[in-house]
């Protein structure tokens, strides 16, 4: 048989546990109504998305930065874009060219270097790229024949982006923002540069206001045209070295 003892002990850590359960219980509602309040806060505050609410540090006594705007921005880009690929689907090009990542890339030059594959990979690289400005070139074509400058525009912008995608190896999809920062930090003609930053950031703003484009669609079609001739001749834009 059990002693009272033990008996008056385990209904003790019984109570004990069933205390501590409570607290949780009230924590986890406090926490709810304290999430209810902050949605509440941020909908008074005239912001529209919750889920842009990002920590930049967790360290303790750092602010938390809410970029709801870009967000939206880079949501209002992304439905013009695909609103122009009902019209023409085959603008989408990037599924047809292999990206491989960069230390794959180096594993696979190295090894077919050593078999005497270099002079055929030379000529494939050659066919990959004429592939590509062939294509995009093209893809410009079409977008001639639709008589909607704002999705001329918006077409001549996602032709762009997929280019660079390719120039500079990367597989996944960039947002417009990731791309002007990606621009950055190539190897490029520094006018061509700048003016290709000034063309996203500008069309990001423009479609977030839901206003008519404030771009010159010939302004657009000739930096589009500028920057596929000069990018073509390269096979990889590669990044500026930065000094350590």
């Amino acid at each position: 048989m059990v002693s009272n003892s033990k008996k008056s002990k385990k209904l003790s850590e019984l109570k004990e546990t069933n205390e501590l359960l409570k607290k949780l219980i009230n924590i986890e509602k406090r926490q709810n109504e304290l999430i209810k309040e902050l949605i509440k806060h941020l909908s008074n505050s005239n912001i529209e998305d919750t889920n842009t609410l990002e920590k930049t540090d967790l360290k303790i006594g750092t602010k938390a930065t809410i970029e709801p705007e870009l967000k939206t921005k880079e949501k209002g880009l992304a439905n013009a874009e695909r609103e122009i690929l009902l019209d023409i689907p085959s603008l989408s090009i990037k599924d047809k060219f292999k990206l491989e990542e960069e230390v794959k890339e180096k594993v696979k030059k190295l090894e077919e270097h050593r078999k005497g594959f270099s002079l055929f990979r030379k000529k494939k690289k050659e066919n990959e790229k004429e592939k590509l400005k062939k294509l995009v070139l093209d893809n410009l074509k079409k977008l001639t024949k639709i008589h909607d400058e704002r999705k001329q525009i918006v077409g001549i912008s996602y032709i762009l982006r997929q280019f660079l995608e390719i120039k500079f190896k990367i597989s996944h999809t960039l947002t417009y923002s990731k791309m002007i920062e990606e621009l950055k930090l190539r190897k490029i003609d520094e006018n061509l540069k700048n003016q290709l930053i000034t063309f996203f950031t500008k069309l990001l703003e423009e479609i977030y206001k839901g206003e008519k484009i404030d771009i010159s669609v010939d302004c657009a079609f000739k930096l589009a045209n500028q920057t596929i001739q000069e990018l073509s001749k390269y096979d990889k834009i590669e990044k500026v070295e930065t000094k350590k």
